[in-house]
């Protein structure tokens, strides 16, 4: 995403957000205006998180992060020996990721900033289920502020229950382009009927409530029918298995 666009996003919606996660499917530190877009972000006061393999990283890079004031950084670390850990990460190294952990810690101390609060991930997986403890352990040793484990997404199971998809009602995502759709899962789908607007042209505030919205909301109510469903927008969330349970 270009700077410029970014900005936009803050200015139109900077009253009403809290936090903006600057990632989803690629890696956040290859953006090379990402420590201005931080810097933008907290200046309006709305935190920022990013989710990264911690590889294109060093001492400047630190400074600037902490300096931009980024509120959270995920770092994933999918076991302890090269050896798993690059069956997951391929071409990753994990000696790489760790003298990282290592200087960003550091300089945190070394500028006196509590910030960015270091969350140290591991997604399990079919190779490392012997090593999360020690991932856990490692963590404690390096002085990250929390460990979590996550699932991995291709181990995904359909809902077994109806539940409201809190997506549509809380939270939106953006692509580089500023297309607007209605939730991570769905940026792996291709298909237009996610592209609820795009932020280029229009305001935010106009798409959130505008009719293709409304028409996917209404999914989670009248029995599962979307009440819009007579105009030409079906949305992908009509067959949605997240938060659906498969009919």
């Amino acid at each position: 995403m270009s700077l410029d666009l970014f900005k936009k996003l803050c200015d139109e919606m900077g009253d009403y957000l809290y936090k903006i996660s600057l990632y989803i499917t690629g890696e956040p530190l290859l953006n090379k205006q990402l420590y201005d877009m931080i810097e933008y972000a907290t200046k309006k006061r709305i935190g920022t998180v990013i989710s990264t393999n911690f590889h294109i990283f060093n001492e400047e890079k630190a400074e600037k992060m902490i300096s931009a004031g980024l509120s959270h950084i995920i770092i994933c670390i999918d076991g302890v020996s090269q050896k798993i850990y690059e069956k997951y990460r391929i071409g990753g190294k994990l000696d790489k990721v760790l003298k990282n952990i290592e200087i960003l810690t550091r300089k945190k101390r070394e500028m006196g900033s509590k910030l960015p609060f270091i969350e140290i991930q591991a997604v399990q997986n079919e190779y490392n289920g012997e090593e999360l403890p020690l991932i856990r352990e490692m963590s404690v040793k390096m002085k990250a502020d929390r460990f979590t484990t996550r699932e991995d997404l291709r181990d995904y199971k359909d809902a077994t229950h109806d539940r409201t998809c809190f997506w549509l009602w809380f939270t939106s995502l953006i692509t580089e382009r500023g297309v607007v759709i209605p939730c991570c899962a769905s940026a792996w789908w291709s298909t237009d009927k996610k592209e609820f607007g795009n932020i280029s042209t229009s305001r935010f505030k106009d798409i959130w409530n505008n009719e293709k919205y409304r028409t996917a909301r209404e999914i989670f109510h009248r029995n599962g029918k979307a009440a819009g469903q007579n105009n030409n927008f079906n949305p992908l969330c009509e067959g949605c298995t997240i938060f659906r349970c498969p009919r």
